[in-house]
């Protein structure tokens, strides 16, 4: 008794997808499903295989793929940030010439990954805790419900998530120049 659904959540609308996220989460019957929707791989699947050109690129649990994606590919498709940098220390250094600052010390090339919602936008530069702030032009705004991800022109097409209530409020639209905020300790490495 296996339950295969393929896209099954890609034509509905906003409330019914959630509704139906929500029973699909909770069955008992084992679910085979076939997404590229990052949010319905991450709420419904214990375990993901990420497939890119017919081959399975990675396994393991969604926090797990998500917090160590494989590709920048993989990083996409489950809607994490993924930078490349070379790390000294508590700082990584892109190829942009963007500083990252760690929580914790790292040693040669790396990924930096975060998630979308741990990128904070402001108007103005922002002032408070966070180590890494920077200047950004919004190359992209894609709505998801009532969130909206915030595709930002740098370092390595960063995407911000935000409510759509924080989107009219600051008047964001493509090409809006905004401040992006990021604390150290959002931040993780592997090596690359």
């Amino acid at each position: 008794a296996v339950l295969l659904l393929d896209e099954p959540l890609s034509a509905l609308d906003t409330t019914t997808r959630l509704t139906t996220r929500r029973l699909l989460a909770d069955t008992a019957v084992t679910t085979v499903v076939v997404t590229h929707d990052p949010i319905d791989a991450r709420v419904l699947a214990d375990r993901v295989a990420v497939l890119d050109a017919g081959a399975v690129t990675q396994r393991g649990t969604p926090d797990e793929v998500a917090a160590h994606p494989a590709s920048p590919w993989v990083a996409r498709l489950l809607g994490v940030n993924l930078v490349a940098g070379v790390a000294a220390g508590a700082a990584v250094t892109t190829a942009e010439g963007d500083v990252l600052h760690l929580a914790e010390s790292a040693a040669g090339p790396v990924w930096v990954v975060f998630e979308p919602n741990a990128v904070v936008i402001h108007t103005e530069r922002p002032s408070g805790s966070s180590r890494n702030v920077w200047r950004a032009t919004v190359a992209e705004v894609v709505l998801e419900g009532d969130r909206v991800r915030l595709v930002l022109d740098r370092p390595d097409e960063v995407t911000a998530l935000v409510t759509r209530e924080a989107l009219e409020e600051l008047a964001i639209r493509p090409g809006s120049q905004v401040w992006a905020a990021l604390k150290a300790t959002e931040l993780s490495t592997r090596p690359r």
